[in-house]
């Protein structure tokens, strides 16, 4: 048996995923991944809902339907062999709680802010996927969260299940504890902005009815949250567009 990496020892705490479509990253862990191309995992394949449509309702059932649809196509008839991936809109969140009823498991993703991540709970997300910066922290290391401490100073997003376990009394992370330098952000939000005014989301909050009206308000009066959703969409819509263009292009090949 070959020596253990640093990636073992994070697998053994935790599920391990790959964020590529590339089937090489994921054929050369150590391991096989959760959630990635169907013939490399042991999970779930992830699929996104387009950006262009998580602010209506009708359209994202509509993509996810149509997701549903192609996995059946290509003999994939469990809904437990993959999760779609939803932005954490108010309307989505609440389409996301509808889908969920039906049988198809949600990753709620862009999630910027504690009301998001409450809104995710109440939809019954599976997982979620809270960014630890901006996304324009990517290429511009000026917004990163600047720290001493080095795991505090990432531009990457996680993902964190939701995943009832078998042995609830006993789940895998009974003995792990925050360290003590991470105490205090329980209490503040060094991300949030100088107009922060020290309120935290109330999980008793129904940020989900209405079309996720609740959320909405709580997403459109955090500038930090309105920030960083507007960088999401830029970026994900420009991907799209040049996906597209580069798609066109292969079926013209045989046109």
């Amino acid at each position: 048996m070959g020596q253990k990496t640093l990636l073992d020892a994070l697998e053994s705490i935790c599920h391990v995923d790959v964020d590529s479509v590339d089937p090489r990253i994921a054929t050369a862990l150590p391991f096989k991944p959760h959630n990635h191309n169907i013939n490399n995992i042991t999970g779930r394949v992830l699929v996104q809902v387009s950006l262009s449509r998580v602010m209506s309702k009708e359209r994202v059932l509509e993509q996810c339907y149509s997701f549903d649809r192609a996995f059946v196509s290509h003999g994939i008839s469990s809904r437990d062999q993959y999760a779609i991936k939803i932005s954490t809109t108010g309307p989505a969140m609440a389409t996301a709680a509808v889908l969920q009823k039906q049988g198809f498991r949600v990753l709620g993703t862009s999630l910027f802010s504690l009301a998001q991540a409450i809104a995710a709970s109440q939809a019954e997300c599976l997982f979620i996927s809270p960014y630890l910066n901006g996304v324009a922290a990517y290429s511009d290391d000026s917004l990163l969260h600047r720290s001493s401490d080095l795991a505090l100073n990432s531009s990457a997003s996680m993902v964190l299940s939701c995943e009832p376990k078998p042995k609830p009394e006993t789940p895998y992370y009974k003995d792990l504890n925050a360290p003590d330098r991470f105490a205090h952000f329980n209490k503040i939000d060094p991300l949030a902005g100088a107009d922060w005014d020290g309120k935290l989301a109330d999980i008793h909050t129904d940020y989900i009815s209405n079309d996720g009206k609740a959320l909405v308000e709580a997403m459109q009066s955090d500038p930090a949250v309105v920030r960083k959703i507007k960088d999401v969409f830029g970026a994900s819509l420009d991907g799209e567009r040049r996906a597209q263009v580069a798609l066109q292009a292969e079926i013209d090949k045989f046109c």
